[in-house]
This record gives C-alpha cells, sequence and structure tokens, in this order.
C-alpha cells in the first residue's frame, strides 16, 4: 500500500497545479518518512508568503505496528498544517532551513493480531519540526523534515507524543526560488 501511494503521489502531483497562477510561488511535494513504528506517506501544497514565511499543508497515510504481549496493527490518516519561518539561508548551496509550527488531524484505526477493528477514534493535536530544503533547479528542489507531535488525546498504547522524520521531493510553479 505504502508503494502505491507514493509512487502515485511522485508521478501525478507534480502536474495537478500547472494551471495556477504563474506568478505565485507555490509548490508540490511527496513524502515518505519513517515514525518509529512503521512508515508514512504524504501529500502536500507550500504556499510561500514572504521570503521567510511558507504556508504547508500535508495530507498523509501511515500504516504501523507495535508487539507488546499481542502485535497492534495501526492506521491512521490525517492532515498536517505548518506555518514556516526560515531561519537560515546558505547562498552557496541554495538550501534553505526552516523552524515549523502547526496543528494535526487524523483518523485512526487499530486491531489486535487478526482480530477486526478493535478501535476507531479521531486526534488532534499541535506539532512542531524543522525543515531543510535544497534547490536543484528553478522547479525542483529537494526537502528533509523532522516532526515531533503532541496529542491532546491520550492513547495507552502509542502515547500522545509521536515524531517522525520525513525526505521528499518539491515541484514548484513559477518563480521557485525564494526573492
Amino acid at each position: 500500500m505504502f508503494k502505491k501511494v507514493f509512487l502515485i503521489s511522485v508521478i501525478f502531483l507534480p502536474f495537478a497545479g500547472s494551471g495556477q497562477n504563474i506568478d505565485a510561488k507555490h509548490a508540490y511535494e511527496a513524502l515518505g518518512a519513517y515514525t518509529g513504528h512503521g512508515y508514512v506517506a504524504a501529500a502536500g501544497y507550500v504556499h510561500h508568503i514572504s521570503v521567510r514565511t511558507l504556508l504547508r499543508l500535508d495530507f498523509f497515510y501511515s500504516q504501523e505496528q507495535r508487539t507488546t504481549v499481542e502485535t497492534l496493527h495501526h492506521q491512521l490518516y490525517g492532515a498536517d498544517f505548518y506555518v514556516g519561518y526560515t531561519i537560515k539561508y546558505v547562498r552557496s548551496l541554495e538550501m534553505y532551513l526552516s523552524l515549523l509550527a502547526g496543528g494535526t488531524v487524523s483518523k485512526e484505526q487499530g486491531n489486535f493480531t487478526d482480530s477486526p477493528v478493535d478501535y476507531q477514534r479521531i486526534k488532534y493535536g499541535g506539532l512542531g519540526g524543522i525543515e531543510a530544503e535544497k534547490y536543484f533547479n528553478e522547479k525542483w528542489s529537494l526537502m528533509a523534515c523532522f516532526n515531533q507531535r503532541y496529542l491532546l488525546d491520550k492513547d495507552v498504547q502509542w502515547g500522545n507524543l509521536r515524531w517522525n522524520a520525513q525526505l521528499g521531493v518539491r515541484f514548484h510553479l513559477a518563480k521557485s526560488r525564494r526573492e
């Protein structure tokens, strides 16, 4: 499932917004991540408000498992919203380093071993992180991101702190490099 979602995102996402305003600073992204207990695939949209400020919206799907006494299979999908502020620009590398803060909401379900769904719930909370973005040309950049989530719904199995490290590509429309 992860491979299918990631491949579809990588192949079709860059072409999805080609009708956007040519003067805008927009980008689409496809990401893959390791979460500590599994993986996540995400697709998102980025809007640069200014040279230092960005807005980012990601939609994700995650599949994890954790073994204690029994194996817990866990799936979730949801959305993350970020506001980013660039703290460092390395001109010689065409690389940006940004701090991120925002919110997250997801629907999750899980079951032990091969039993039917044992639980379903909606979770929400805040998140913070850091992102590095390296431009290769006017249209493409590579990005890496580390996030820590604090979920307001206390979960006995998973706790309320979640982290992931993401790696992905961004396709920029029109004026991609921040001016």
